[in-house]
């Protein structure tokens, strides 16, 4: 599992809690760290609980016919997935 939250803190207790793969997204380049643990294949499941800039950068490192969950957005936001 690659867990991804905003700050080193945050992402040192992700995988303190189990993460196989924990990331500061204010540092790191997404996309790179998802293919370099894939091999390439990128994410079957991502689980979006944040909205706004992850979701635009999870699009790009999810698999081909990859699975999509969200579950909350930020207040004053909407999005299409169309």
């Amino acid at each position: 599992m690659i867990a991804v939250d905003l700050g080193a803190e945050r992402a040192a207790l992700c995988q303190k809690l189990g993460a196989d793969v924990a990331v500061d997204a204010q540092v790191a380049s997404l996309s790179g760290v998802v293919g370099d643990h894939t091999g390439g294949h990128g994410a079957d499941v991502v689980i979006d609980t944040v909205g706004g800039a992850l979701f635009e950068a999870a699009r790009r490192f999810i698999a081909f016919e990859g699975r999509w969950s969200s579950s909350g957005l930020p207040v004053g936001r909407s999005r299409s997935c169309g």
